[in-house]
């Protein structure tokens, strides 16, 4: 229970710092580019925009994925202690 809280929490943190980061590291004429997943059950929903949102939609959707395997990795032996 509590490494899922740390997780959430490292998230927004990480989200929140990267939002304070843009503005100081930006330099001249940029432009911002982002994607993301968000999960809904077993159906992802994934959006991209930007230069290239295709190539950003492909990364969110691999990295949730990854989060998913990772996720049942870790959740597998709690499980196991439970039955």
């Amino acid at each position: 229970m509590r490494l899922g809280h740390l997780l959430i929490l490292s998230g927004f943190l990480l989200a929140f710092i990267t939002l304070l980061l843009i503005p100081i590291l930006a330099t001249g004429e940029t432009s911002l580019s982002f994607g993301g997943c968000i999960v809904i059950l077993f159906f992802p929903i994934c959006f991209g925009v930007g230069d290239k949102p295709l190539l950003l939609i492909l990364a969110a959707m691999l990295l949730a994925i990854v989060l998913m395997i990772l996720s049942y990795f870790i959740l597998r032996p709690q499980r196991g202690a439970a039955e």
